[in-house]
């Protein structure tokens, strides 16, 4: 919780910090106070203080910090609306007889700019040297519907896992670090864990020597958000399979094993080779910035995005 709230007070809504940007900061849900005793025990630079309980093979038992707070906490702003996962799942789901009091499913032009913003929002992270690496639905909040006159507005949430992109950190082994471990007993339980990069998996599962993220640095959450962008198109449950299938053909080390599968997200205002690359191996990877600059692009010529999904391998197109 401590490091979680001061990477939004420290960084990413600090007004001192020369790369603040006040439009960028509000895709993130701020923090206010931090009530977990460690400012009290450490004082000082939170940097500092991080790379301290961030070292390699810290026993968390024995040098594991103590504080006189009984029950820690972190303040921040409420967010409202809905968990992005709820809303993008809504068009999928069979209608319940509850159906008629739910907010109606996300419409393209929604779909278009919750897909922008969060490639704005990782382009604002990459400005600090962040790498998020739980970029998914439900770490993030759909906090206002587009009407007529403005835009639906996306909060990220979520800092807990979050790590500098620093080369030290790619392998470190630090409990606080290496996050990600045992993705699941079955083929099911792992697909659920499909927002992690191709190259990461066999660390996360204890079957390759630990790996936090991989270099480029920006390519593990450029994964994630390709991810999104197919839970977007298809929604989550056809988009695991799609992206199993990719997996055992390759798709880590070979583009055309993506290339051969991947929907396309023309519609979304997301040239359709450039998601291709997001899914592919790591070095393959756009920036944040490479992708915010051709979302907009595209973005710009609305009247030469589709409005359904195009059709793929002989599949009918499905109508938004």
């Amino acid at each position: 919780m401590h490091r979680e709230s001061q990477w939004s007070l420290q960084k990413l809504h600090n007004t001192k910090d020369g790369r603040y940007c006040e439009s960028a900061a509000k895709l993130f849900a701020r923090y206010l106070e931090d009530y977990t005793g460690l400012l009290q025990v450490f004082p000082g630079d939170f940097d500092a203080r991080r790379k301290k309980f961030e070292t390699p093979g810290m026993d968390w038992e024995k040098e594991g910090p103590t504080v006189s707070v009984a029950s820690p906490y972190v303040v921040m702003e409420l967010v409202e609306g809905e968990p992005l996962h709820v809303a993008m799942d809504r068009e999928w789901r069979t209608p319940s007889n509850h159906a008629t009091k739910d907010p109606p499913p996300m419409s393209v032009h929604e779909k278009r700019q919750v897909l922008l913003q969060a490639a704005r929002a990782l382009e604002y992270l990459a400005t600090f040297g962040l790498i998020h690496r739980d970029f998914r639905g439900c770490n993030m909040h759909l906090a206002e519907r587009a009407t007529e006159n403005s835009p639906c507005k996306l909060k990220v949430l979520d800092l807990g896992v979050m790590i500098t992109d620093e080369d030290w950190q790619q392998s470190n082994t630090n409990d606080a670090v290496q996050a990600f471990r045992k993705r699941g007993e079955t083929e099911e339980k792992r697909r659920r864990y499909d927002w992690l990069p191709w190259e990461v998996r066999n660390a996360a599962d204890g079957l390759g020597p630990p790996l936090n993220f991989e270099k480029p640095v920006h390519s593990f959450d450029m994964f994630s958000l390709g991810v999104l962008a197919l839970h977007l198109t298809i929604g989550r449950t056809e988009a695991r399979q799609r992206l199993s299938e990719m997996e055992h053909a390759g798709a880590g080390k070979d583009l055309k094993a993506v290339e051969a599968m991947v929907i396309d997200t023309s519609m979304l205002g997301l040239d359709p080779h450039v998601h291709c690359r997001m899914l592919g191996p790591a070095a393959s990877r756009p920036t944040p910035s490479d992708v915010v600059k051709s979302i907009e692009a595209q973005l710009l010529q609305p009247q030469k995005l589709p409005s359904v999904m195009r059709p793929h391998s002989g599949a009918p197109p499905m109508v938004q």
